[in-house]
C-alpha cells in the first residue's frame, strides 16, 4: 500500500510540474493536465446479511499534449488510476 502511494503522489508531482511549464514550451504546443484523490468509507451496524466496513481510495492522472505546426498535428494522451480498498 504505501508503495502505491509514492508512485501516485510521484505521478501527480510531476504531472503538476508538466503541467506548469506550459509557458516555456513553443506555441505550436497546446498541454493539459488533470488528477486527483478521491475516498469512500462504508460503515454497517447491525447489518443482516454481514457487517463488512470498507474504506477506498483512488488516484487519478490525465494528461494531453497537441502539436500542430503546419501540415504536422500529432496528438497525445495519457490517463493512469490507482487505487486500494480495505
Amino acid at each position: 500500500m504505501k508503495f502505491k502511494l509514492i508512485i501516485a503522489l510521484i505521478a501527480t508531482t510531476t504531472v503538476s510540474t508538466f503541467s506548469a511549464q506550459e509557458d516555456m514550451i513553443q506555441s505550436s504546443w497546446k498541454l493539459k493536465a488533470s488528477y486527483g484523490l478521491n475516498g469512500t468509507q462504508s460503515s454497517f451496524v447491525n447489518w443482516n446479511a454481514g457487517d463488512r466496513n470498507n474504506i477506498a481510495v483512488l488516484g487519478y492522472v490525465a494528461g494531453s499534449a497537441k502539436y500542430e505546426k503546419g501540415n504536422i498535428k500529432w496528438d497525445n494522451d495519457l490517463g493512469a488510476a490507482l487505487g486500494e480498498m480495505k
